[in-house]
């Protein structure tokens, strides 16, 4: 029933996600252009090197789910493809969720795991295929999705607290923003971005009690990939 009600609940916020979505893409924008005016430069990776977006015509990894993997690496791989966008931006919600209620759990799971072909990084869609399997019994595929869903999560949340502008969580797309906060309990409240060399995004959220806090995001990812795929100077620097 977990998984279940888990995996439910996230699809009822994709709503809200896209509202989020929408907002940061206009602030976003708001910066490329402000960018572009200050010829600034190429924002560099999170591990503080530079390089190019990797060209469409190149072949993503793509480990098997028993594979040992670096969920970080793995994440950081597909956000710097040129199309991520195309790969992994929407859901296949629309599909999975109707064959999921008509207890169809295989074939569920299927509509997940042609999803998770092209974007392996999609930590809400291995916590869909998770809960089909679990539902059809299958308890193998289960825990090897469920066990990428924490990975990538786990990687979103890793070595820093999301707390201070200086301590942000790194994203490498809007989607991981409400992944983080529902895997924490937390409601969005509303969110500003905060402007400077690299963008972070400020997310005011209320927690179950009702409590209220600020968490803070790196959304520079988002930022790079929009240069790139807008002629700016994303695609000009060398490693």
């Amino acid at each position: 029933m977990r998984w279940r009600r888990a995996c439910a609940h996230l699809y009822r916020g994709l709503t809200i996600a896209a509202a989020l979505a929408l907002a940061l893409a206009l602030a976003l924008a708001l910066a490329l252009a402000l960018d572009a005016a200050a010829n600034t430069s190429l924002l560099p990776h999170p591990d503080g090197s530079t390089g190019e977006l990797v060209d469409a015509t190149v072949q993503p990894p793509l480990p098997a789910w028993n594979d040992e993997v670096d969920f970080t690496a793995l994440r950081l791989a597909y956000a710097r493809r040129r199309d991520y966008d195309a790969r992994c931006e929407g859901s296949p919600g629309d599909e999975f969720m109707p064959t999921l209620e008509a207890r169809r759990f295989t074939e569920a799971a299927a509509v997940a795991e042609r999803w998770l072909q092209r974007c392996p990084v999609d930590a809400r869609v291995h916590q869909w295929a998770a809960s089909a399997y679990y539902r059809a019994g299958m308890q193998a595929p289960f825990k090897l999705h469920a066990r990428w869903h924490e990975g990538l999560v786990n990687s979103i949340l890793a070595g820093v607290d999301g707390l201070t502008p200086a301590t942000p969580w790194r994203l490498i797309s809007v989607m991981e923003a409400f992944i983080a906060l529902q895997h924490l309990k937390l409601t969005r409240v509303q969110h500003a971005i905060i402007e400077g060399e690299h963008p972070i995004d400020r997310i005011e959220v209320r927690d179950e009690a009702g409590a209220v806090s600020m968490r803070y995001f790196d959304a520079r990812w988002q930022l790079r990939r929009l240069r790139g795929l807008t002629g700016g100077t994303a695609g000009s620097a060398s490693q």
